[in-house]
């Protein structure tokens, strides 16, 4: 892989064009086939501080490496041939001696959880929708049934904050649809929508048009945030208004991020509910305000992630078949709350990888724990209990909102938690469910995410829970 490539600048609206374009396009055409989807893996490398920038300043050197890093261009050359592509990284840098090692094959295959995670997050790219999601939320004898019905997720996020432009940031708006075949067995399809390119379309092209343009520029008309966030539930409509040609009269449930776009929404908040709309908030009070009822969403599940808002499992009691009731220190279940008041929310439980059979965290911080004792007598050894594993529950909140008669909020609340469990590209739950994760993982994967992703510890804060935790 080379180790810079150039390109050119255009406008936002534009696909973006370099001189590797053209080159990708042919090296691609050699495989294309009718009917043939192309992906790409990739290896490569993050560029280092090497002696070209010696004295230069930090934020001087920072540029020049991400100027030279391949990565992003190369996805945006591969994204304009319409090729979804997945990134490993071959080489490592060690600051401390300044060498170089190229990461080893290991022994197994499963032994590899780059390269399985990375082919997992190559057929989300694809748009992949396998045969796990058709017994996953429509199984026999299914004591919570469904109509056969799509599930869209929508992504909202504002940009970083640019001293250079006036006025408020733009929003980056991503939208998944995953649709489902009239008949069981059939084939399901997976659609992509931006705001950067609002059609629906596979979401193979959907996110190679999203990543092959430019992040819309900061709007430098002097509008205010609450006309940003106004703009952006605008959209959403219009997606999803777009989207009744795309159903064919089969409906569909919206999931969005309550904590990420609680600006958008007021008539999603828990105080506004049972209220009318405030005429003098210019905000849509719903996604699908102003839509005619057969394009409105059957029903609108409000999923939240944020752990410091949510509760946190000591106990659950669990209700056997023979009417008796079992204490459980953790689960991974779907739970509500023992009174069930009216519009309830659902908890999804899950536990850590590194769950054992020790508990220290249920009883004890890591400030009161026992250090132990190191002995060649077994009988004076003491337990390191900072050895021990420490963590803590995730939880999800599930809340179905403005569900249509005909349809259980139940049975809503458990597709998604199924929807959940049937991770598209991760061998575990993801923090959202398949539709909402596509969408964010859309925005993450674009080549200049990582110069315009939010600054503040607010947005920060919803794209490390979305991500499972991650820095």
């Amino acid at each position: 892989m080379p180790s810079k490539m150039s390109s050119g600048k255009t406008p936002s609206d534009c696909p973006i064009r370099n001189p590797q374009a053209s080159d990708a396009e042919a090296f691609i055409s050699q495989f294309a086939e009718p009917g043939v989807l192309l992906a790409a893996w990739c290896e490569t490398e993050l560029p280092v501080r090497g002696e070209e920038h010696e004295g230069m300043k930090a934020a001087e050197v920072k540029s020049a490496l991400a100027e030279n890093d391949a990565k992003p261009q190369v996805v945006r050359a591969l994204a304009t041939a319409a090729v979804p592509s997945q990134f490993l990284v071959g080489r490592t840098y060690d600051p401390f001696t300044k060498t170089f090692s190229t990461i080893k094959k290991p022994a197994a295959a499963f032994e590899d959880p780059r390269v399985y995670m990375g082919q997992l997050d190559l057929y989300r790219s694809c748009g992949v929708i396998d045969d796990r999601f058709e017994p996953a939320l429509y199984p026999e004898d299914d004591p919570y049934p469904l109509p056969r019905m799509a599930f869209v997720g929508i992504h909202i996020r504002k940009q970083a904050t640019d001293r250079k432009y006036k006025g408020q940031p733009k929003r980056i708006i991503t939208a998944t649809a995953v649709i489902p075949s009239r008949k069981a067995g059939e084939t399901w399809r997976m659609l992509g929508w931006s705001n950067i390119h609002p059609h629906w379309e596979h979401y193979t092209r959907a996110k190679s048009n999203f990543h092959a343009s430019n992040y819309p520029l900061h709007t430098q008309e002097g509008q205010g945030e609450m006309q940003r966030w106004a703009q952006a539930g605008e959209d959403v409509r219009t997606a999803l208004q777009d989207l009744s040609d795309e159903l064919d009269g089969l409906p569909y449930a919206l999931m969005i991020d309550g904590h990420a776009s609680r600006r958008v929404w007021p008539g999603l908040h828990n105080n506004k509910q049972g209220l009318s709309p405030d005429l003098d908030d210019p905000r849509l009070w719903l996604p699908g305000s102003g839509l005619p009822a057969s394009w409105k969403p059957v029903s609108i599940i409000r999923m939240n992630c944020a752990q410091a808002e949510m509760p946190r499992l000591v106990s659950v009691i669990e209700k056997l078949k023979n009417g008796t009731t079992k204490p459980l220190k953790t689960s991974s279940d779907l739970y509500y709350p023992e009174d069930r008041p009216e519009g309830h929310p659902w908890f999804l439980f899950t536990e850590p990888r590194n769950y054992g059979k020790k508990r220290h965290g249920q009883w004890k911080t890591r400030w009161r724990a026992d250090p132990g004792k190191a002995s060649k007598n077994a009988d004076e050894r003491k337990e390191n209990e900072l050895n021990s594993p420490w963590y803590s529950m995730t939880t999800r909140e599930i809340t179905p909102m403005y569900t249509r008669d005909g349809y259980e909020r139940e049975a809503l609340a458990v597709a998604a938690a199924r929807l959940s469990h049937q991770a598209l590209s991760w061998s575990d739950r993801t923090r959202y469910p398949a539709p909402l994760h596509a969408a964010l993982q859309m925005d993450l994967g674009h080549p200049q995410f990582r110069r315009s992703e939010p600054k503040d510890p607010e947005s920060l804060e919803i794209l490390r829970e979305a991500r499972g935790g991650d820095a």
